[in-house]
C-alpha cells in the first residue's frame, strides 16, 4: 500500500465513521503512533479520531489501557491476547465505537523462535466485540512498521464495510432470553412481537418509536423481566409487522388504528389490563390508547415527547429546523420515500445519532443490525412516512376532538425526557402532559439525548420500576 493508498484508506475510514456518527481510537506499541499520525494527517480528523495511545512498555499497557500484568506475563507483550486487551482498553477509555491495537517485533532485534522479527499481533474492538489477528511481515524495521499500519487500516475499513447484519449474527445467549417471538393476526393486520410471560406478574407493554423496532427495549427488558410480563410489539409500518399502503386520508396509520392493533394484541394474549410505556412514536400511540381505552391502561409512561397537537401548534423556525422530518415525511408519496431510499442506511444512522444523541456508539450492534434490516425496506420507509402523514392530519383531528370533549388521560403518568434533546430545549414536557391528564403526573429529565432507553437503559429501567411499583402496589 503506497502513501496515496494509505490516504485513500484513511479517507474511506473517515467517511464511514462520520456517516455513522462514531469515533475511533488507536493503541500502538511497535508502530509508536504511526497509525494515529496516518489518521490525523487528514484535515478534520478530530471529528472522528478521538485519541491515540502509544504504550511502548509493558507498564504503559497496564497503566494506560488496563491490560492485566498477569496477561502479559502469561502470553507475552506480543500476543493476540494482549492485543485484544489493548483494543478493548483503548475503546473503553476513549468511549469510542472502534479501536485498533498493535503490538509486535519490528526488529532488527528482539525476535524469538516462536515470535520472529516481523511478528505483529492486532486487536480490533468494535462496538464491544473484540477480534484478533497475528501476522508476519518480511523486511527491515521500516517495512514491518509500514506494513503494520497498512494492515491496521485495512482491518478498520473492513470492519466498517461489513454489514451491520454481521454483528447481528454474533452469539449472544442473553439476546431476549425467555421471550417468544411470533406474529399475531389482529383484525387482518400482522403484528410482530416478542412476549415474555411471567406468571403472577402484571403485564407491561413497551412501544418503540422511529426509526426503530421493538429490539430497542432489549437492555431495558432484561432488567424489567423479573418484575413484569413483557410485550414488545413492532408498530404497523415498522419492523416485521405489516406495512400496508397508506389510504388517501392516512387513517390506517392513525394513532387510533395503531392503538387498536396493540389492544387487539393484548386481547389475544389474555391481558385485559396492562401498564404502558412508549418512546417517540410509541409514546404518541400510547397517548391515544390511554384516551380511547382508559379502562385497559393501569399506568402510562411517555418518553421524550410532548403532545403532538401542542408541538405542531408551537411551530416556529427553531422547531422546523430541529424537527424538519415532521415536515419532510408528510409530503405526498412517493417523494420522501424515494429521497430516503437513495441512502436509507445513512438516513437512519443520521436520525439515530441526532437529536442530542451525540452519535450511535451507545447502540447495541445487533439492535443496529435489526434497525437497518427493517428500516431500509421500501415498505417500511413508506410505513414510517405514513405514520408522520397521519400525525399531521387525522391524528390532529382526533386530538382536537378529544380536547373539545374534555377527554383526559385517566391513569397515573410518568414523563421522562432527555436533557440534551430537542423536547427539553423547546418545550416544558411536564407541564404540557399535566394539562392532558386527570390523574397524578410525575417526571424527570435524564442526562441523555432523545433515544433515552438506548443511551441509558439502566436509568430508564430504574425510573420505570420506581414508578410502576408505586402504581400497582
Amino acid at each position: 500500500m503506497s502513501m496515496s493508498s494509505i490516504e485513500t484508506a484513511v479517507g474511506g475510514l473517515a467517511q464511514m465513521l462520520l456517516q455513522r456518527g462514531w469515533t475511533m481510537a488507536s493503541a500502538e506499541s511497535c508502530t509508536g503512533g504511526m497509525i494515529s499520525a496516518a489518521c490525523t494527517e487528514l484535515a478534520g480528523s478530530s471529528q472522528w479520531f478521538e485519541r491515540g495511545f502509544v504504550t511502548y512498555s509493558n507498564a504503559a499497557k497496564s497503566e494506560l489501557l488496563g491490560v492485566p500484568e498477569s496477561l502479559i506475563t502469561a502470553h507475552g507483550a506480543v500476543s493476540e491476547q494482549v492485543a485484544g486487551a489493548m483494543a478493548r482498553g483503548a475503546a473503553e477509555r476513549a468511549r469510542a465505537a472502534l479501536a485498533i491495537a498493535v503490538t509486535g517485533v519490528a526488529g532488527p532485534s528482539g525476535g524469538s523462535a516462536d515470535k520472529p522479527v516481523g511478528t505483529v499481533c492486532f486487536g480490533l474492538s468494535f462496538q464491544g466485540q473484540v477480534r484478533t489477528e497475528r501476522m508476519h511481515f518480511e523486511g527491515d524495521r521500516a517495512v514491518v512498521r509500514s506494513q503494520t499500519v497498512q494492515h491496521a487500516l485495512a482491518m478498520l475499513v473492513q470492519a466498517l464495510q461489513e454489514p451491520f447484519a454481521a454483528a447481528a449474527t454474533a452469539s449472544d445467549p442473553n439476546w431476549f432470553e425467555g421471550f417468544t417471538e411470533a406474529d399475531w393476526d389482529i383484525a387482518g393486520t400482522r403484528i410482530h412481537a416478542r412476549v415474555r410471560e411471567n406468571p403472577g406478574k402484571p403485564a407491561l407493554l413497551l412501544v418503540h418509536g422511529f426509526p426503530q423496532t421493538h429490539v430497542m427495549w432489549h437492555r431495558v427488558a432484561q432488567q424489567l423481566a423479573p418484575h413484569f410480563s413483557l410485550v414488545l410489539p413492532d408498530l404497523r409500518g415498522y419492523g416485521d409487522s405489516d406495512c400496508p399502503v397508506g389510504l388517501p386520508d392516512h387513517s390506517n396509520y392513525s394513532k387510533r388504528a395503531m392503538a387498536q392493533d396493540l389492544v387487539g394484541l393484548m386481547d389475544a394474549l389474555g391481558w385485559p389490563q396492562f401498564h404502558l410505556c412508549g418512546h417517540d412514536r410509541g409514546g404518541r400511540v400510547a397517548h391515544r390508547l390511554a384516551l380511547d381505552h382508559p379502562t385497559r391502561v393501569r399506568s402510562l409512561c411517555v418518553i421524550d415527547i410532548a403532545p403532538t397537537l401542542d408541538m405542531y401548534t408551537a411551530t416556529n423556525m427553531d422547531f422546523a429546523r430541529g424537527y424538519y422530518h415532521w415536515f419532510h415525511l408528510i409530503q405526498p408519496s412517493p417523494l420522501p420515500e424515494r429521497m430516503i431510499g437513495g441512502d436509507a442506511s445513512g438516513y437512519m444512522l443520521a436520525k439515530l445519532g441526532g437529536w442530542g444523541s451525540a452519535g450511535t456508539s451507545h447502540y447495541e450492534p445487533r439492535a443496529l443490525a435489526e434497525f437497518e434490516r427493517c428500516f431500509t425496506r421500501p415498505a417500511n420507509i413508506h410505513g414510517a412516512c405514513e405514520d408522520y402523514r397521519a400525525a399531521a392530519g387525522i391524528d390532529l383531528t382526533h386530538d382536537r376532538a378529544s380536547r373539545e370533549q374534555g377527554e383526559r388521560i385517566a391513569c397515573e403518568t410518568l414523563v421522562l425526557w432527555g436533557e440534551r434533546g430537542l423536547v427539553a430545549r423547546m418545550f416544558d414536557p411536564l407541564r404540557l402532559w399535566q394539562a392532558q391528564c386527570g390523574a397524578a403526573v410525575s417526571g424527570q429529565a435524564l442526562p441523555a439525548g432523545h433515544f433515552i432507553p438506548d443511551e441509558l437503559p439502566q436509568a430508564t429501567a430504574e425510573a420505570l420500576l420506581k414508578f410502576l411499583h408505586a402504581t400497582y402496589r
